[in-house]
């Protein structure tokens, strides 16, 4: 599955070395989000959809190029989508309202609801929605729940 959310992405993305690796290492309680391709991923015919993330990107270190040509077919990609109708941004307001009512209820119903939603998050946005429940909820050694 494709992430083409433009609020989540690459922490890093480094253009070096010949394989493509993902670090998720935690140096000083920091956990690291730096995902590494070999600059011959961009010699050839790639998918910008797969790095949309990088749109906002800072480039740190480029002597090549090849990051600065990475983030202008990036842009050129998403200047042309498609823009969206009016009834699917409406569906897409819906979404996060219906979670949120779904929040303001405590009975077990609301809960399993709303976890049967999060389960179809992508992988960022659900750990962005554990994080705010948690926040919002305990979860007692005995498996209740209380606000």
């Amino acid at each position: 599955m494709k992430n083409t959310t433009l609020s989540c992405g690459f922490d890093a993305l480094i253009i070096a070395g010949k394989e493509k690796a993902h670090d998720s290492s935690i140096v000083d309680g920091v956990v690291l989000d730096v995902f590494v391709y070999p600059a011959e991923t961009f010699s050839t015919d790639y998918d910008p959809e797969e790095f949309v993330q990088v749109w906002d990107g800072k480039i740190v270190l480029d002597e090549h190029g090849i990051a600065g040509q990475l983030k202008a077919k990036v842009l050129d990609y998403i200047e042309h989508l498609p823009k969206k109708t009016v009834t699917e941004v409406a569906q897409e307001v819906e979404w996060p309202k219906k979670t949120l009512r779904l929040m303001e209820k405590s009975d077990a119903e609301a809960f399993g609801l709303y976890a049967k939603a999060l389960r179809e998050f992508d992988r960022e946005s659900l750990s962005a929605w554990i994080d705010y429940l948690k926040s919002m909820v305990n979860i007692r050694p005995d498996g209740t729940l209380t606000r």
